[in-house]
């Protein structure tokens, strides 16, 4: 019996995270042979990526192409496949994914793609400061081949529809020239629904009297180098978070845990004090909480599928980074009918309103970009596979 593969083309190096929000192990189990081919040498020559992990991952036929006509050359590959998820665009076609999207639309097997993960955005045009700071940071938005591109026709680009797209909530379901008017909508959920169905399978916590910080590795993340050179802010950031964990240890009587950011190297470096660190278990941990406390990451959506009140904070110099720090920041807070609090003086953040929850906010929350009232209940790998044709394939649990 012929082996059914399915190829992931991804844009940078899959990691041990990647494996499990797209299932891959669920996929082998059940039988499926999994191919990576992994374009982030070619679409992002200048960052290091760490691909050492690869070396122990010899159940996947992973492919590391440092040349386009390497890509091409894996059109058997490409047309044996039961399914391509093609996981190296956000919304279409530009210039660094187009080769890679044309040798998937050459190929006879059907592709996919995900459109979810849709951050709230404020609605609030950069000043022209921020939108000419955006553009010496970011040269691709100085780039007129990439507009040029995502205004012309499929077809003069080499490229054809995607078979299938998978939406989450209901602003994820919005304009991109690679769905088509045969291109087939799914309705699931997003990576954050699943990791909270699976974490909630093994048994839901109980309360305690934690508020727990979702970590992002500020200001060491990628992200923030790539925006600007804000290490140097660390120390200052790092005394205004313990300052605010003091205050609500003390007034709201909470002890607060960090979920640390899975890449954080904090070592015993104590950035936030003598304070319990958890790593892998940030919807358990939000589960047991009474409060969660953020910046702008899209790990809060726990804390809305948990009913847990949520507190919005940012050290304000990181806003002169980059507008999408304030616009993600304000954008994520103002969804669910909270204000943003600045840290810089942590005497001076409002508690009074802490633990309070909108029920109303946080089911729009859910609605718009979590998961809709219209999609099953299912695991999210059950509900494309059925979509597909591929059957359930042992797709959830």
């Amino acid at each position: 019996m012929k082996v059914r593969r399915i190829v992931y083309v991804v844009q940078s190096p899959l990691t041990g995270r990647d494996r499990d929000r797209f299932h891959i192990d669920g996929f082998l189990a059940a039988g499926f042979a999994i191919d990576v081919i992994d374009c982030g040498q070619l679409m992002f020559p200048h960052i290091p990526f760490e691909r050492d992990h690869y070396r122990d991952w010899t159940d996947l036929a992973i492919v590391v192409p440092r040349r386009w006509q390497e890509v091409r050359a894996l059109a058997a590959r490409l047309d044996e496949a039961a399914l391509i998820v093609f996981l190296a665009q956000s919304f279409g076609a530009w210039s660094a994914n187009l080769p890679a999207l044309r040798a998937v639309s050459r190929a006879k097997a059907p592709f996919l793609i995900m459109q979810g993960n849709i951050v709230p955005m404020l609605s609030m045009a950069p000043t022209a400061a921020e939108r000419w700071k955006a553009r010496l940071t970011h040269p691709f938005h100085m780039r007129p081949l990439e507009s040029l591109i995502r205004r012309l026709p499929l077809g003069l680009l080499g490229i054809r529809p995607a078979d299938f797209v998978v939406y989450d909530g209901r602003c994820s379901i919005r304009p991109n020239p690679l769905v088509g008017p045969r291109t087939r909508r799914i309705l699931a959920h997003s990576y954050d629904v699943e990791t909270w169905r699976r974490r909630i399978a093994q048994g839901r916590p109980d309360r305690s009297d934690i508020a727990v910080f979702l970590d992002q590795n500020i200001p060491y993340h990628r992200d923030m180098k790539d925006t600007g050179d804000c290490v140097a802010l660390a120390g200052a950031y790092h005394a205004a978070m313990r300052g605010l964990f003091d205050r609500i240890e003390a007034e709201l009587g909470l002890e607060v845990v960090i979920a640390a950011h899975p890449r954080a190297e904090y070592g015993d470096s104590q950035p936030f004090g003598r304070r319990r660190m958890v790593v892998g278990d940030t919807p358990g941990l939000v589960a047991a909480s009474r409060l969660v406390i953020g910046h702008w990451s899209t790990a809060a959506s726990f804390a809305v599928l948990a009913g847990v009140p949520l507190l919005f904070c940012v050290f304000s110099p990181l806003l002169a980074f980059h507008p999408q720090i304030r616009n993600m920041t304000f954008g994520l807070a103002g969804s669910i009918g909270k204000a943003v609090e600045l840290v810089d003086d942590p005497a001076a953040v409002d508690l009074a309103r802490a633990l309070e929850v909108d029920p109303e906010a946080y089911g729009r929350y859910r609605e718009n970009y979590l998961k809709t009232g219209d999609s099953r209940d299912a695991p999210l790998w059950e509900i494309v596979l059925d979509e597909v044709g591929l059957g359930r394939a042992d797709a959830g649990s």
